[in-house]
């Protein structure tokens, strides 16, 4: 069984200064939005728990300026975009000292504390990224379960 969801603008991206989930931090919106995204697939596929074995990801990437030559302000580094999506589609690590970003109150099926798609990133397997040049910014993310 797999799914498959299109999120509108730039993913998430981890740069270590801080928690995604974070009150403080800007990251926040893109997690919110692709946790919508991916909750809203998982019921369109009428799966009702996170794969708990081993996953395959396809990630692409659409965006104008794809690389720092394109333009200051491009999508940004793909180590960095993937790291951010597969911090959305597990749950927020249990630390005490998070406090949450507020924006996760408008939606209870998509808190921090739900392993939405997967438990842990360990069940990655396997992953194909890519960014691609388009005039539009959005994403694709696909995941498929590697158990047989």
């Amino acid at each position: 069984m797999n799914i498959k969801f299109r999120v509108e603008g730039r993913p998430p991206k981890k740069d270590g200064s801080q928690s995604l989930w974070s009150e403080k931090s800007h990251q926040a919106k893109l997690v919110f939005n692709l946790r919508e995204k991916a909750f809203e697939a998982k019921q369109d596929a009428k799966i009702k728990e996170s794969y708990s074995g081993l996953v395959q990801i396809k990630i692409s990437i659409f965006a104008p300026f794809i690389t720092i030559n394109d333009h200051h302000q491009h999508v940004g580094d793909l180590d960095n975009l993937v790291a951010g999506i597969f911090e959305s589609i597990q749950p927020a690590s249990n630390n005490e000292t998070l406090i949450p970003n507020k924006i996760f109150d408008q939606n209870p099926d998509v808190a921090p504390n739900i392993a939405l798609l997967i438990d842990d990133d360990s069940q990655i397997v396997s992953i194909s990224a890519e960014k691609i040049k388009s005039d539009d910014e959005y994403y694709t993310v696909e995941i498929e379960s590697k158990n047989h």
